[in-house]
């Protein structure tokens, strides 16, 4: 989708979701950043699941959309200053829950410092 046609998209929910509807705004956003070839090996992983008999539903199925998801919400995280914990090492490797927790952690403590 055209950006300019996403970010008019984007604006209609927002305004939806916090003005029409008045959900309360997130004071802090956290986007867990998940490359899709180390989400697949996850999802690779999962116990069945109720919703389908297959080991992928349709869009974890599907590469191509992981990959243009992950560009999007790497775009809101930018445009809407959401905090990003990265998921992966850099070389890779899949972080451990501890770890992802202890950056989430380390993100709020930021946060309340004098």
């Amino acid at each position: 989708m055209p950006e300019e046609k996403r970010t008019d998209i984007q604006t209609w929910i927002s305004d939806l979701e916090y003005s029409i509807l008045g959900i309360p705004k997130p004071d802090i956003v956290f986007f867990l950043d998940m490359p899709p070839n180390n989400a697949r090996k996850l999802i690779a992983l999962k116990e069945p699941r109720s919703y389908t008999d297959k080991a992928e539903d349709l869009h974890e199925a599907s590469g191509d959309h992981l990959q243009k998801a992950l560009t999007v919400f790497r775009h809101l995280a930018n445009k809407n200053s959401w905090r990003r914990i990265e998921c992966t090492e850099d070389d890779g490797v899949v972080r451990t829950p501890g770890v992802v927790h202890d950056a989430i952690m380390a993100s709020l403590r930021q946060s309340f410092e004098v």
